[in-house]
């Protein structure tokens, strides 16, 4: 597993974000991680980004 900073983090989901907009695609689904303070900082990370750019990470 790799460890990522939250501001890396957040560039990479933008911009995949900003991809996905160009696309067809209706519905994205993630598996989620067993750990619960990484799924924790990935819905933070998820919410500051919908607030953000009004879309749904």
């Amino acid at each position: 597993m790799i460890e990522v900073k939250d501001e890396a983090y957040k560039a990479v989901t933008h911009r995949f974000s900003l991809n996905l907009m160009g696309t067809r695609l209706r519905k994205l689904d993630r598996i989620l991680a067993l750990d619960e303070a990484r799924e924790v900082r990935s819905k933070e990370i998820s919410d500051e980004g919908t607030q953000k750019t009004g879309l749904s990470i």
